[in-house]
C-alpha cells in the first residue's frame, strides 16, 4: 500500500487515468491484431496457392519446366520482326513448351515421342536418348534435332520451326530403326496440355 500511495503522489494522482489509458490502448492493439490476422487468414484460405490442386481439376499437379533450353523459336515476319503469336522452347530433343496466343501463355508442354516394340522396349526420347540440337542457319529460329537411343535401337531426326504466315509450329519427324525394321517399332506421342492460369 505504501508503494501504491507513493506512486500516486509522484504522478499527481493521475495513476488511475494512466492505467485506464493503457488498458484502452492494449484493447485497441489487440483488436487491430485480431482484425489483421483474420483478414490474412481469410485471404490465405481463398487464394488457393496453398492447395496442391490444379485449376480445373482433376489434372496434373502444376509445375515449372526447366529454365535451361536448347532452343527458343518463333516465326519472323517480312521485316525480320517476330510477328507470330506462336513461340516454342526445346530441351532434350523435344518441345518443352509451345506458347499461344502470347509468349506468356503456354498452351502445350512436354511434347515428345515414346518408342515401344513387341519385345518390351519402352523408351522416352527425352530420357533414354542422346540429343543433338542445332540451328538450321544462324539468325533463323529453326532447329534440327537428332535423338539417338542409348541402347542403339533407333534414331529420331526432327526439323522444327514456326510457320512464317500462320500461327502454327511445324515439326517434320523421321524415325530411323538402327536395329530391326520400321514395322517392329511403335511411336506414341507424349503431350501434356498446359494448366490455364
Amino acid at each position: 500500500m505504501v508503494k501504491s500511495s507513493w506512486a500516486g503522489a509522484l504522478d499527481g494522482g493521475n495513476g488511475a487515468v494512466r492505467r485506464r489509458d493503457e488498458i484502452r490502448d492494449a484493447a485497441l492493439l489487440g483488436a487491430g491484431v485480431a482484425v489483421i490476422g483474420g483478414t490474412l487468414w481469410w485471404a490465405w484460405s481463398r487464394s488457393g496457392h496453398h492447395r496442391r490442386e490444379a485449376p480445373g481439376r482433376p489434372g496434373d499437379v502444376p509445375h515449372w519446366n526447366f529454365a535451361s533450353k536448347d532452343g527458343v523459336g518463333t516465326a519472323l515476319g517480312p521485316q525480320g520482326r517476330a510477328d507470330s503469336r506462336v513461340w516454342f522452347t526445346l530441351r532434350r530433343g523435344a518441345f518443352t513448351e509451345i506458347f499461344y496466343p502470347r509468349a506468356d501463355r503456354p498452351a502445350v508442354r512436354d511434347l515428345g515421342l515414346i518408342v515401344t516394340d513387341r519385345h518390351g522396349l519402352c523408351s522416352d526420347e527425352r530420357h533414354d536418348a542422346d540429343h543433338e540440337t542445332r540451328m538450321i542457319e544462324d539468325g533463323i529460329p529453326a532447329f534440327e534435332l537428332v535423338n539417338t537411343c542409348r541402347l542403339g535401337r533407333y534414331r529420331i531426326e526432327k526439323t522444327v520451326l514456326a510457320h512464317p504466315r500462320r500461327d502454327v509450329v511445324l515439326q517434320s519427324t523421321r524415325f530411323v530403326p538402327l536395329v530391326g525394321r520400321l514395322e517392329d517399332y511403335r511411336r506414341r506421342k507424349r503431350k501434356k496440355k498446359s494448366v490455364k492460369s
